[in-house]
C-alpha cells in the first residue's frame, strides 16, 4: 500500500520537472530503456537463480 503513495505522484513531479515540450518524451524514453533492460536481463536472471550454482 505505501508503494502507491510513491509511484502515484512520481509521474506527475516527473513531468513537472521537465520542459513542457519535452515531458512527455524524457518520460517515455526513460520508461521504454528501463524497461528494456529489466525485460532484457530477466530471463537470464531466473536461469542463473533456477541452476543452483
Amino acid at each position: 500500500m505505501l508503494k502507491y503513495r510513491w509511484v502515484g505522484p512520481l509521474g506527475m513531479m516527473m513531468a513537472d520537472v521537465s520542459p513542457p515540450g519535452t515531458a512527455a518524451t524524457r518520460l517515455s524514453i526513460s520508461y521504454n530503456i528501463t524497461a528494456s533492460v529489466l525485460g532484457g536481463f530477466t530471463p537470464m536472471m531466473v536461469i542463473w537463480a533456477d541452476s543452483g550454482d
